[in-house]
């Protein structure tokens, strides 16, 4: 089988991994939870990521969207029904991906937004009454 190289941001996880899988599922494979309340069904974008494009000199990689699966139609739809979510933050289909319904084709550098990384940390405040 063959393996592509994959590498996680924030974090700085990286591995290689075999062709095929989807990002949801590299990524667990290196110790990164991405958010998924929806069975990897495209339904509720909790696990969003965005594909970094270009040549990254310290990893020795070439990253591009096409070395994902094309977009999906469950995906597009997912995009489509919820266009204000890409333009407030200034992104575009193809840019942002559902790491649970995309594939690894080749070598790529992925930036997981706060927002969907799993395992937050929560920080309560409360005051006490006295």
């Amino acid at each position: 089988m063959t393996k592509h190289n994959i590498i996680l941001q924030p974090s700085g996880r990286r591995g290689q991994i075999d062709e095929g899988t989807s990002v949801r599922t590299a990524a667990r494979e290196l110790g990164v939870e991405i958010e998924s309340i929806c069975a990897e069904n495209a339904t509720c974008g909790k696990c969003m990521v965005l594909i970094e494009e270009g040549r990254f000199e310290k990893y020795n990689i070439d990253s591009k969207r096409e070395n994902l699966s094309p977009v999906s139609i469950e995906e597009a739809d997912y995009f489509s029904r919820r266009p204000r979510l890409l333009k407030d933050k200034g992104w575009e289909v193809g840019q942002v991906r559902l790491s649970c319904q995309c594939k690894i084709l080749g070598d790529v550098l992925i930036n997981v937004p706060e927002e969907s990384r799993g395992n937050k940390q929560i920080v309560k405040n409360f005051a006490l009454a006295r």
